[in-house]
């Protein structure tokens, strides 16, 4: 533990962080954006999940009343998910039906209000 302002931190410093080299510190944050699926034939699909650019599947983020749930599938129901929350590296969308990948969607979402994606 370090001694922030005479706080106990049990976080790392920032020379320890970055091998005593500060100027070689770099903080990503990223921007979350809002999205619902909703699909015209509701026996496409049962189940999303969301990749980066990379393939590596993301948390979804599902906000409840005061609090929230992370999954790395969200389940549909009747063909609709509920309002979810993904980092601005989200850039496709699988669609599951059972464990079988149905379809992939390039994703181009905007900050601000929710993206409603249609398929």
């Amino acid at each position: 533990m370090s001694s922030v302002g005479g706080i106990m931190s049990q976080y790392a410093s920032v020379p320890t962080l970055c091998g005593g080299a500060p100027e070689q510190l770099r903080l990503v944050v990223s921007v979350r954006l809002h999205v619902q699926v909703e699909l015209a034939d509701k026996t496409l699909a049962d189940a999303l999940a969301v990749l980066d650019g990379d393939g590596k599947t993301l948390i979804v983020n599902v906000f409840v009343g005061k609090g929230r749930r992370e999954v790395d599938l969200l389940q549909l129901e009747d063909g609709k998910s509920p309002v979810f929350v993904v980092p601005d590296t989200a850039a496709v969308l699988v669609l599951r039906n059972g464990d079988r990948e149905v379809r992939r969607e390039a994703l181009r979402l905007r900050p601000g209000a929710v993206n409603k994606l249609t398929y």
